[in-house]
Parts: structure tokens; sequence; C-alpha cells
């Protein structure tokens, strides 16, 4: 294959290059002007190189490349196939056909031209980087998917050019991509040491540190890019939303620059105006409609402006601009409403009926870490509405006077409600613009709404507490009751020991707004986390949990593996499941195996340690006495199963360990490790100091 010129090879024209050049000096020129999109010289002296050298492969597949870029497929086909044919076994030249058509949009030739390349040369590292790039693209892969594809070919390539920073970097993106920021973190520091002036390696390393929650790290990092860069409009960025998205004031002046340096940057715009917004600054509003106007058609602008107009009190502004944006993403019919929340006694037109009032407890952890904490149980009641609003997603009520009724009736805090897809914004005075299917589903006949979901621990603490206040009302036993499609086997299995059969049931389908006739609103017992003693007397009344302790050396122990979770897993699991197990522990995996066999399991447990996450719940189940040992991260460190574990008498520690990386949905779905030597050491306090508890 020619690849330079020989000194009889006539010189290309020197109309498109400005002189004369060789035939290789002519091929940079024109590869060069491909690559910034100079299309036209591109074509043009790749036309002239086939015309001096009919069977020029590289110059062929540059006009290959050129053709498909203009739509021009079976002349691009032509002369790609008359450049292959030239090529022979040359690794290099379909490793340069490859970026061609990726650039091309060819996504599919081009993976095909690089697996060529590394089957002819398996350790060229330009090929392995350029089979990344095109998989991060998107192009066909394995089933495990293009990422993970391409993180997989970066990690080649970098291990082939250990001193080159482009694989690590693109590596380290991938990496973050994935949810994997400790990891991304290493890889954007590794880059950055083989490139300490490269802007792309200390932006990518700031998002890891962000991920991570590192705060300071980032900021730290970002005034460093604008030490360096005083303009960088991604430092800008970046210092920007740092500190506002953290709450810390001196967010809104370096937006104020990057808008002052690029007046036409609607995304700057847009980013300055929500900083506004959250400020309630005055020019919050003119700075959004600015954005907006630099792009009319941008759905976020939309949503975002009108969510500016709800802050502001206008709610009908805010309802059209809602639906302009849904209707710029072609989203289906809905209604946007707003209401106000309101505690269920207030309600008018809620016949509402107190179980137990508003009381505060305190609870004695045991722990070093929690010690004493007090909180407040809520009223638990009834309350029954006529012609009700369910919303989806998490069962509040909406009542016909545009009141929401939420407080005891889910297992969430307020500050989550903006989590939920049709809850567009939560103003400070308590009012919600919602986002609801204009269709619904009615229910004529007097119902009981108990909703649920699909996790487990909040199955068994939470929704099952309703249930201990309908016990109060004997009158309702025979109602259908209205629960979450989501709810698991399990949890079913449950409120049928408790007393409410499945044939009860009525499972709503997910995503629905049902309107219903007459519906019986009980209450949850407790706030999430906060356990209420009635509803925990209850539930192991009803069961038939022992009350009196197993000694040491008399009961199960059991080690609550999440082996098999798909995320919040334990990254050095075999590490401590092989030390568990000399300590005497069983694995085992309450997933899959029936309610009654579970909770035979832990009335007979004297000793549990449980990785955080929903079976963790069936301490519940176990005797006074059981010494509990939680593992858990930095990312999820809550008091919830101290508490309980106070209030069954189960002596109880909790060591938090490191969180690695996230493949669930939620901000804690972070699979982690724990230190090993920590584990002993609560083991021993467990068998110990705490014995006599």
């Amino acid at each position: 294959m020619t690849r330079t010129a020989s000194s009889s090879t006539p010189p290309p024209s020197s109309a498109s290059s400005g002189g004369d050049m060789t035939v290789g000096e002519a091929l940079r020129l024109a590869l060069e002007h491909e690559r910034d999109g100079r299309l036209h010289p591109a074509e043009a002296l790749a036309t002239t190189i086939v015309g001096a050298v009919p069977n020029h492969s590289d110059a062929l597949a540059l006009l290959a490349a050129l053709r498909l870029r203009r739509g021009d497929e079976g002349e691009a086909l032509s002369f790609l196939a008359r450049a292959v044919a030239h090529a022979g076994a040359d690794a290099p030249f379909f490793a340069n056909l490859a970026s061609l058509l990726r650039r091309a949009g060819s996504a599919r030739r081009a993976l095909a031209a690089q697996r060529r390349a590394l089957a002819l040369d398996p350790a060229f590292p330009v090929a392995w980087f350029n089979l990344g790039n095109t998989q991060s693209d998107g192009g066909a892969g394995p089933s495990d998917g293009p990422s993970r594809d391409a993180a997989a070919s970066y990690a080649r390539a970098a291990r082939l050019l250990p001193h080159h920073p482009d694989p690590c970097r693109r590596l380290a993106e991938l990496r973050l991509a994935l949810g994997e920021p400790a990891e991304s973190l290493e890889l954007f520091t590794q880059a950055l040491r083989l490139a300490p002036e490269s802007l792309p390696a200390r932006l990518g390393l700031i998002d890891a540190l962000r991920a991570l929650g590192r705060i300071d790290g980032a900021l730290a990092l970002c005034r460093t890019v604008l030490a360096l860069r005083p303009e960088s409009p991604e430092g800008l960025t970046n210092l920007g939303a740092l500190l506002v998205d953290d709450g810390r004031e001196g967010g809104v002046p370096p937006l104020r620059r990057l808008t002052r340096l690029r007046p036409d940057d609607a995304v700057g715009r847009l980013a300055l105006g929500e900083a506004l917004a959250r400020a309630g600054a005055a020019d919050a509003q003119a700075t959004l409609r600015r954005a907006l106007a630099l792009r009319p058609a941008d759905s976020r602008s939309l949503r975002v402006f009108g969510g500016r107009l709800f802050d502001d009190g206008d709610d009908a502004g805010a309802a059209l601009w809602r639906r302009r944006g849904a209707a710029l993403d072609g989203a289906p019919s809905s209604r946007v409403a707003v209401l106000r929340i309101q505690p269920s006694h207030q309600a008018t037109g809620a016949a509402h009926q107190r179980v137990s009032p508003l009381r505060e407890m305190v609870v004695d952890t045991g722990t070093a870490r929690w010690g004493e904490i007090t909180y407040r149980l809520p009223e638990s009641f009834l309350t029954r509405v006529d012609e009700a609003l369910v919303h989806p997603h998490n069962f509040t009520v909406e009542t016909p006077d545009g009141a929401l009724l939420l407080d005891g009736l889910h297992a969430y805090s307020r500050s989550s409600l903006t989590m939920l897809p049709h809850v567009v914004d939560h103003s400070g005075d308590d009012r919600l613009l919602v986002d609801l299917p204009s269709a619904v589903e009615r229910v004529e006949e007097e119902a009981i709404l108990l909703g649920g979901d699909g996790n487990f621990a909040h199955g068994a603490l939470d929704w099952a507490s309703k249930l201990c206040v309908l016990d109060q009302f004997s009158h309702l036993s025979g109602l259908p009751v209205l629960v979450s499609a989501a709810l698991r086997p399990a949890v079913v299995e449950l409120f049928g020991l408790l007393g409410l059969s499945a044939e009860r049931l009525i499972r709503v389908t997910p995503g629905a707004v049902l309107s219903c006739r007459r519906l019986w609103l009980p209450s949850l017992t407790h706030q999430f986390q906060y356990m209420a003693p009635e509803h925990l007397a209850f539930l192991r009344g009803r069961l038939g949990i022992p009350s009196t302790p197993r000694a040491l050396g008399r009961g199960r122990r059991l080690y609550l593996t999440r082996a098999s979770a798909g995320y919040r897993g334990l990254v050095n699991e075999e590490e401590v499941a092989a030390l568990l197990a000399a300590e005497g522990f069983e694995a085992y995996v309450p997933d899959g195996r029936s309610m009654a066999e579970q909770i035979a399991v832990f009335a007979q447990a004297e000793a549990i340690v449980a990785p955080i996450g929903g079976g963790t719940a069936a301490v519940a189940f176990a005797p006074p006495g059981t010494r509990v040992l939680e593992l858990t991260h930095e990312r999820c460190v809550l008091p919830q199963y101290a508490i309980l574990c106070a209030l069954l008498k189960q002596p109880y520690e909790q060591i938090i360990g490191t969180a690695a990386r996230n493949r669930g949905g939620l901000l804690f779905d972070w699979d982690f490790s724990v230190p090993v030597h920590q584990i002993s050491v609560m083991l021993r306090l467990l068998n110990s100091s705490k014995q006599n508890q």
C-alpha cells in the first residue's frame, strides 16, 4: 500500500494546497481538513491524490467517508471496497479507516474496521482506543452494554499506552458514568499526573470529587482551574453549580461572570437563572426569560421558567409554561395543578378520627454514635374522604377542594416529594405544582387505602403499621384494600399473618390516578426511621415472637448476605463472610423464602450481622437480646436500626465503611467495603460487654 510519495510520483495540484507537496503531505493535510470539518478542501485533495495514485487506499478511504457524510452511500461503498482491496493486512490502515467511518456516523462499519485492525495486530493500542471511542458513542457491542465494552477497550489501551493520558482519562469518564466515582477519581488523578495541564482531566476530577460528596476538594480544584484559566467557562460553571447546589454563598458571581464572557450561552444563562431563583433574587425571572429567548424550544428552560413563576405565586403562568414544555417533549396530555399540603384533621370535607395523640419519645440506643435520641411520634388517625383523587407513586390523597393530605399517610418526608415524577415544584409555603396523567381510574366501591411499595423494610416497618390503626375499627374489616402492585409476596404474606387476607387486596395500576367515591385513610403510626412501640407490639404479638432472650450459644448466628443483590453489596464480601463463618455465622438470604419460614428462623437468632438493606428489617422478628451488627457506608448513616433495636431490647452496633460504586437508582445505593478488623472488635463488644442487656 502506498503511504508516501515516491520520487517518480507526480505531486498533487497546488490549487487546494497553496503549493507543491508530496502525496504524503497532501494526505496529511486532507485528513486535517476532514477532522476540522473542512470537507470541501479535504475532498479536493483526496480526489487529486487518487487521480495521481489510483489505488491509494488511505485516500480512497477518505473519499468513502466523505461520501457517507453527504449521504451518497452507493459511491461511498465503491470507494470503500477499492480501499480495502488495496490495503492488504495493514492494521494501521483499518484503524484509520475506523476513525473516518466513526466521524462519518457509520458506527457499525467503524466497529468492523477496528475489529479487523485488532485481528491483524491484537497489541495495537490506537485501535483499542478507537474501539472504545466507537463503543462509547453507542456502537453495537455485546449484551453487557456499550459503556462497559468501551471501558474494557479503554483499559486495554491504557495498559498498552501507560504514559499516554487520553485512554486513562476516557476510562475515568466512563467509570464515573457507570456510577463508580472512587475508581474514576484514581484514574483522573493518574491522567492528570501524565498531563498536568489537561483541562478535561481536571474537570473530570472535579466531577468525581463531587460525586463522592467531597465538595471542599472539588471547590479547591475549581479555583485551581480558574487560577490557571480565569475565563474558563467550565471552571466558572462548575464553581457556581457546586456552591449553589451545596447551599453555600458565592455561587451567583461566577455564573454572572460566565454570562458576561458568553452573553449568548443559553446553558450558562439558564444556570444563572436557576441559581438566582434558589437565592430568591429579584432578577431571576428576567434572567430565565433571557435564557428562554436564546433557546425558545428548550423544554428544560420552559420548565425552569415555569418553576420560577410558581415560586413567585403566578400559579396560572407556572401551569401554562409547564404544559408548553411537556408539549415540546411530546408528552401525553396531562393535568397540571397547584395544590396545598394540609394536615388531614384540617381538611374540609374529611371525617377525621384520632387514635393516639402526638407525643414525645426518648430512646437510649446504648451506642456511642447515637446515644439518646428524642423524637416525636405523630398523631395516628383514621380519615374518610369522599370523591378523593389518589396520586400515583406515593399514594397521597387530593381532596375535592385542592388540599393534599400527606402527613401520616406515606412513609417519606416532605423533602422527598420532588423526587416523585409528578411533583414539579414544592414551595416554602407548602404549595405543590403537580403534573398528573389526565386519565383516571374510577373506584366506585367503598375502600381502604393502604398503599405500599416494593421495599421489604417499608412493608414490614412502615406500611404494616396502618394495620395497627385499622385494628381499632372492626366495622371496616370487610372492605377492599387498595395496595401497590409492587408489594412483594413476602409483604403480602406478612399482611395475611397480621389479619389482612390477600383476597381483600386490590392492586393499583402502576402510575394510575384513582378517583374514589369513598375512601378510608388509616395513618402510619410513626415517621420514617422513628418507630412506634405500639406498632412493634402489634406486629410481634400477632406473629408470636418470643418475649424472652436467647442465651449466647443457644441460638442461630445469621449473616444476611447481599452477595446476589444488584446493588448496595459488600465489595469485600468474601473476606467478611469468611471471618463471620469462623465465628459461627451462617449466610442467610431471606429473598424467595416464605414469610413464615423467615419469622421462624429469626425467632431463633442470637446474633445478626446485616449489610444495610431491606432485609435488615427482619431484626423485628428476632427475640430480645439478639445482638445486631449493621454494616453500612458513609452515604447511608441512619439511626433507624439503632432505634428499632433499642425498642426491641437488642444490643446494636454499626460499622461505617467506604462507598465504592453506585449500581442502584438512589443516592445511597452504593456498593461498599468495611474494615474486617472492626467487625472483629464489634463482635467482641456484642458478645461481652452487652451480654447482660
